[in-house]
């Protein structure tokens, strides 16, 4: 055929395209392909399909593409072409995505899924997986993401596309709270991508595992790969000459935030720069959004409001007369920023609509966390207002979306990343409402911030009214708050109207720093013989307690303390208060991480009839530390069926303990002699160590997290069971986080690493479960009791322990008594 010939062919086709479009549009698009049968082949379809594609993506053409579609599909029925149904299910599929369809869009890409086996073009099922799992996402409809990956993932025979699955699929995890899930994928896609010097993928990775670090506060970890994103980014391909200016771009926001976020102003305004630099040769930021958004945010971070609002205040005309369809992500985010510096600039006419818009753009949509964010900012605008009623329905409307949020953490190792994602909010809000003094409404605030042990939809945050309702006549509670960088602290006692709000004159900064020197310290502590190291608690109590104490009414006698941020390593029991006194000396202390997770751990309060009790020592242990973890052991044991308890369990380093411990999980005490370990650089693999196959394993959070635990009490006598990290807004993590949020009410963990051979830790952990057990006295007590009885010893070896969760009242003992039997006896 000469070139004459192949043009007049071509013409001729696109004639009958033509022909075809008009029948389409006049409905005769039958009686057209009835006319032109026989001049009908498969070279119209992909011509057909071509330009369906360019006017979905390209030109934005929606109406014109959708009369494209029904063209191809006329004459994949009349040529019987059945290899291209997939294919003509994915540009439906992308029709129904653009014009916002999310349903018809789901349901054509799984059509074509059907359909993908017959496709004559193999790349088309790999598109379609990818498509329709990104769009279960988006809904966030993230389990079902996750199986259709899984799903989709041994089906996919491109190398490119396996590679999006697989990135996908931990993104999937990542969402739900798998982050070891997730970890593990992009740590083996980091590990492929590199060995095939795919240095964009690659790039890729290493800015989702620095999403994954910042979720679990290892900043260091999160630094290194954000640096690894950028430094591929900015010298992309093989020869390392060339910039990929848009990933670049990207990374150095990223970078920018990071350092903004951890309060390095200086080193986040270097990132700034380059990001201004690189957002124009990327072309990603036509409008100047993105450049405009960053400007006000870092103005706002370092406390620049006035010149905040000098960048903003122009782009407010610009947002208004912008239609609701061409509010992509980006003109969202500039406009929060914009409403942010309104707010602070107490321009609240113009701050408000601005929230108002946003809420009317979300309330339908499937972008919940989007909707938090303006629920919350809108509710600052109405308090800046001192309209405090239409901000506390705001405030309740944002809690419920927030929970909504919050009930898709399937991993209830990660619940605290919902409120850590809003702590900028959170941060204003606490400083709006401590301004006006409305202490109920702050609390309910707070409770959203230090709400890690209720998700997954289980458990719920607590409002002021049931706190004071169920708090026992003797029980105050202290709910610290640490934001907006200043301290203060909620007082609540049994039966108030109102929460006694209480400001206090130390800075999170300064309470970490004494964080830090006290765990310094307690090395010192650990090998002298004098309570020195201790001493430095005076000034912690000085600044952190005792404007506290000093607003108690007289009989008050059990102290419930919620901890904020670096404050939750301070053992509060044992703050100095003259005179020789402790703490522990004048009150019941026990501990919470909020008042929502003490009150949700109160309603597992529950009469005790079982108990499991296991010690185990490594091989490596010397014999005393193994004949004091079994005695330990064998004392609590013959208390407890002292006590007329069962005992279900009672174990001796022996081997497969692990197993044993979580096929426990359902008695109502379980006692742990064991090595604890914490690890500072990873608090996810803290745990503690127990025998498989003969050596020490770690048990460690996030199978604890799966164990599903459900006690009235665990009590780990081992070293360091009770230290947290302390993560965003005032989240943390740690065992005691992880049995808290699930169905456990009290747990007994220690602030340091305990002597492993100690009579007089032998002897207050017996006194406890006698005390509690047998004499009946509430968990908290007992324990503070024991302790008072071992005040001549070190300090150090016996105020170590406290009681997290709910310490009230003892069940009921009258079915237990008398004493045990002989058999009993041997049995223990």
């Amino acid at each position: 055929m000469t070139p004459d010939d192949e043009g007049d062919e071509q013409n001729h086709l696109v004639q009958i395209i033509l022909e075809l479009l008009s029948a389409q549009r006049r409905g005769e698009l039958d009686e057209a392909l009835d006319r032109l049968g026989n001049q009908l082949d498969v070279r119209l379809v992909d011509g057909v399909l071509e330009m369906a594609e360019i006017d979905i993506a390209g030109r934005g053409e929606f109406a014109r593409a959708a009369s494209w579609l029904s063209i191809s599909e006329g004459l994949i029925e009349r040529l019987k072409l059945e290899g291209y149904r997939a294919l003509l299910a994915l540009h439906q599929g992308n029709l129904h995505l653009r014009r916002g369809e999310a349903d018809a869009a789901d349901k054509a890409y799984a059509r074509g899924l059907d359909a993908a086996p017959r496709s004559v073009i193999p790349l088309v099922r790999g598109a379609l997986a990818i498509s329709r799992g990104a769009l279960l996402y988006r809904r966030r409809r993230f389990s079902d993401a996750v199986s259709h990956f899984e799903y989709e993932l041994p089906r996919i025979g491109h190398r490119p596309h396996e590679f999006l699955v697989r990135d996908n699929l931990a993104l999937a995890h990542y969402a739900l709270g798998h982050t070891s899930r997730a970890q593990t994928l992009w740590l083996q896609l980091e590990t492929d991508c590199w060995n095939s010097g795919d240095t964009e993928k690659l790039a890729n990775v290493h800015g989702h595992l620095a999403m994954l670090y910042d979720r679990i506060g290892q900043r260091d970890l999160q630094k290194k790969h954000l640096l690894a994103a950028f430094d591929l980014r900015q010298a992309s391909d093989a020869t390392r000459r060339s910039t990929d200016w848009s990933g670049a771009g990207r990374s150095a926001i990223d970078l920018h935030l990071f350092h903004m976020n951890g309060g390095s102003l200086p080193e986040a305004k270097q990132w700034l720069d380059k990001a201004l630099m690189s957002l124009p040769k990327s072309g990603d930021d036509p409008r100047g959004d993105v450049a405009k958004r960053l400007l006000i945010a870092f103005a706002l971070a370092g406390g620049q409001n006035d010149t905040a609002w000098k960048l903003a205040e122009p782009v407010v005309a610009m947002l208004k007369s912008r239609p609701d369809d061409e509010m992509d992500d980006e003109a969202i985010l500039l406009a929060a920023a914009v409403g942010r510096s309104a707010i602070e600039a107490r321009n609240i006419e113009v701050a408000r609509p601005i929230f108002e818009r946003m809420i009317e753009l979300y309330e339908e949509s499937d972008s919940v966390d989007f909707l938090v964010s303006s629920l919350g900012y809108c509710a600052r605008a109405h308090i800046a207002e001192g309209a405090i009623e239409r901000a506390a329905a705001l405030i309740e409307r944002m809690g419920a979306a927030e929970s909504q949020l919050r009930a898709e953490l399937l991993d209830p190792l990660h619940h605290y990343t919902v409120s850590g994602a809003l702590e900028i909010l959170h941060d204003g809000l606490v400083v709006d409402l401590r301004r006006v003094r409305e202490g109920r409404l702050l609390f309910k605030v707070i409770q959203m911030a230090k709400a890690f042990g209720i998700g997954g939809g289980r458990d719920r945050r607590a409002s002021f009214e049931e706190l004071a309702t169920s708090l026992p006549a003797d029980t105050v509670f202290l709910e610290y708050d640490q934001h907006g960088g200043r301290t203060c602290c909620l007082v609540v006692g049994a039966g108030m109207l109102e929460p006694l709000l209480v400001e206090l004159e130390i800075t999170p900064q300064e309470t970490t720093a004494m964080a830090v020197d006290f765990q310094q310290r307690l090395v010192l502590a650990r090998h002298l013989l004098s309570d020195q190291p201790f001493d430095m608690l005076q000034q912690v109590h000085d600044r952190l307690l005792a404007p506290v104490l000093a607003r108690l009414s007289e009989g008050t006698g059990h102290l419930v303390v919620a901890p904020a941020g670096a404050a939750t390593s301070f053992p509060f029991h044992i703050f100095p208060l003259g005179a020789g006194d402790r703490l522990v000396d004048r009150y019941d202390i026990s501990y919470a991480p909020s008042a929502s997770v003490w009150m949700n751990a109160r309603s597992r309060n529950r009469p005790v009839e079982t108990a499991a009790i296991f010690a185990c020592a490594g091989p490596s242990d010397a014999p005393a530390v193994r004949a004091n973890f079994h005695e330990e052991a064998d004392r609590v044991a013959k208390t407890i069926l002292h006590a007329k308890r069962k005992l279900k369990a009672h174990g001796l380093s022996h081997d497969g303990m692990r197993d044993h411990i979580v096929q426990a999980a359902g008695v109502d005490v379980m006692h742990v002699a064991a090595h604890g370990v914490f690890v500072t650089a990873d608090p996810a693999a803290s745990g503690i160590a127990l025998l498989r196959d003969g050596e020490l394993s770690m048990l460690a959070l996030a199978e604890l997290a799966e164990a599903n635990l459900r006690a009235d009490l665990i009590f780990l006598s081992g070293c360091d069971t009770g230290r947290v990290a302390a993560l965003a807004n005032q989240e943390v993590l740690g065992l005691m986080s992880i049995l808290l949020g699930q169905h456990v009410g009290a747990a007994i963990l220690s602030f340091w690493p305990v002597p492993a051979v100690s009579e007089t830790i032998l002897d207050l952990v017996t006194d406890f479960y006698r005390l509690w057990l047998i004499d009946g006295q509430p968990k908290a007590r007992a324990l503070c009791q024991a302790m008072r009885r071992r005040k001549p010893s070190r300090l150090y070896d016996y105020a170590g322990f406290a009681l997290f969760g709910f310490g009230g009242p003892a069940p009921g003992d009258a079915q237990h008594g008398g004493r045990p039997t002989e058999s009993d006896l041997s049995a223990a």
